[in-house]
């Protein structure tokens, strides 16, 4: 690593620097960036090797950069070889110095990129590498057959990756033997030839008594029996002894190969195993797949973490190399409420049902909070315009079952009873209270995941003695596409107020020119959600 200083560097310094690596590391060509943290004015890269190499190049970000400007001149590689001869026995050795020389072809690119803007973490990305504007290489085949070599094609297919895979020791030894597992799934499936049973019994096993490290891994590092016995292993290994166990017990199963978000996205022009760093399993029943990851205990069955919600991963099947996409069943969250104005506050109830991912991360925030009490006190402490004064939550544990909660809560008093002017705002629970999408323009997608449903309904009974003065207006927001709506519906029936929102966001990835619209439909949201119902004192 070489370090360079640049003294006197303030706000506005423009700073101009070059420099030149020569290396015979021919099959490791460095990739360039053009953007940082910082404005770019002018980057530029020129990059020259022998025509005996053949790499491909691959793009990535959204600022564009200049026309690729490409050349060839004709260089010399000159070199000595010694011939040594001798008559034998005792008689001297000669040598023979032979100066030699080669002719070749260098190609030389010149990539260049102007006025580039600093680039920053934002809100809902997979990985900011995924968007910088930079330029990689990998070496696809070598050519020496004009200097009486060889030639030899480094570029597979996702055919001969997924080959190479099965083939090989570690990885394909953990597929072909799985005997290793058979006592375990026998114990685990005696009482059943149910496949959906047997699926559910096997996954939950391994959730409940293998714990993972914590390292993220395509390799697996043991084998299936020292997993079993260890009781705990990598992210391969935790996987690799699911789809072994689900095949035992005569499931259709697979590994599936990808690349976490973190890891980056995968090329789709180029089949490449060193792009992948995680596997996960897929699984057939009833003639339906379904994606599993047995790493996390509150994961449900079928729900992937996020982290490998990342574009498409790659099927490992003999002769077969099938593209996967990396979805999560929808996620949804319902809440609903109501209040009654009784000794000069309201007060009432609040129940919210929570499903795949949302059913997930709540149970995930208790589990990081120590617990159920813990989080419930936790949420008690932290809350300031609601307060909470019964708690109950069913199917906790149940993690293939949604999570209810059940909340018996109160708004605090100003003390006035008489009051001329009663304001309460409805969305007491799960309201935004500032947009995350702050900067004026992103030249890069905005990536949620998943694709999500959150609906909130309260009915608040009109006060003794009060009229509606105010109340919010109905407001539908539609993106262009209507992969995102916004539906806000109020009205008064009889003796209640009823407010009903819904947000449904169809897609988990918007593009840099839906940003805007996106980014006003939830300053939109905002609003509305903070507008207040206000009754009059009759």
């Amino acid at each position: 690593m070489a370090r360079i200083a640049f003294p006197s560097v303030k706000v506005g310094s423009v700073i101009d620097l070059k420099y030149e690596i020569n290396s015979t590391l021919l099959w490791n060509l460095q990739e360039w960036k053009f953007q940082y943290s910082i404005p770019v004015k002018w980057s530029q890269y020129k990059v020259t090797y022998p025509e005996y190499f053949y790499y491909n190049h691959s793009s990535l970000g959204y600022h564009p950069m200049l026309p690729l400007r490409k050349e060839t001149k004709s260089s010399d590689i000159n070199f000595t070889t010694t011939n040594r001869s001798s008559a034998g026995g005792f008689s001297p050795v000669h040598s023979n110095f032979e100066h030699n020389k080669i002719t070749y072809e260098a190609i030389i690119f010149n990539y260049a990129a102007t006025e580039v803007p600093a680039i920053d973490e934002e809100p809902y990305l997979t990985t900011i590498e995924n968007y910088t504007t930079k330029i990689k290489f990998e070496l696809a085949s070598v050519d020496f057959s004009k200097i009486g070599g060889k030639y030899k094609n480094y570029t597979n297919s996702w055919k001969e990756v997924v080959n190479q895979l099965i083939d090989d020791e570690d990885f394909g030894g953990m597929i072909r033997s799985t005997r290793q597992v058979s006592e375990t799934v026998e114990l685990l499936t005696k009482n059943t030839d149910d496949k959906k049973l047997k699926l559910e019994t096997i996954y939950g096993y391994i959730q409940k008594n293998i714990k993972w490290d914590e390292n993220l891994t395509l390799w697996p590092s043991k084998s299936l029996k020292k997993i079993l016995s260890d009781k705990t292993g990598n992210s391969a290994d935790i996987n690799m002894l699911l789809n072994a166990m689900l095949t035992e017990a005569g499931i259709e199963s697979n590994p599936v190969i990808l690349s976490t978000r973190n890891h980056g996205i995968i090329n789709p022009a180029h089949a490449s195993l060193t792009e992948c760093n995680y596997v996960i399993v897929r699984a057939v029943f009833d003639s339906k797949p379904i994606l599993l990851d047995a790493t996390e205990p509150n994961l449900s069955l079928g729900l992937l973490p996020l982290r490998c919600l990342n574009g498409e991963g790659t099927l490992v099947k003999k002769d077969e190399a099938g593209n996967i996409a990396l979805e999560n069943p929808v996620s949804d969250k319902r809440t609903m409420a109501s209040l009654e104005y009784k000794n000069g506050s309201f007060s009432g109830s609040l129940i919210t049902k929570r499903s795949a991912n949302a059913a997930y991360n709540f149970r995930e925030a208790v589990k990081e909070s120590g617990g159920e009490t813990e989080y419930f006190e936790k949420l008690k402490n932290k809350s300031t315009g609601l307060t909470y004064d019964a708690v109950s939550v069913e199917d906790l544990d149940s993690i293939n079952k949604g999570v209810i909660t059940k909340y018996s809560v109160s708004i605090p008093s100003d003390g006035d009873d008489a009051a001329d002017f009663l304001y309460v705002n409805p969305v007491i629970e799960g309201k935004l209270d500032e947009n995350p999408f702050t900067a004026p323009k992103r030249e890069y997608p905005v990536d949620f995941g998943n694709i999500f449903n959150e609906s909130y309904q309260i009915s608040i009974t009109i006060p003794e003695g009060y009229m509606v003065e105010e109340i919010p207006q109905s407001l539908t927001l539609v993106l262009d596409d209507k992969s995102i709506r916004f539906i806000c519906q109020t009205g008064q029936i009889g003796n209640s107020v009823m407010l009903n929102y819904k947000l449904n966001v169809d897609k988990p990835v918007f593009l840099p020119a839906e940003y805007e619209s996106l980014k006003n439909i939830y300053d939109r949201m905002i609003l509305k959600q903070s507008e207040q119902i206000v009754f009059k004192k009759i």
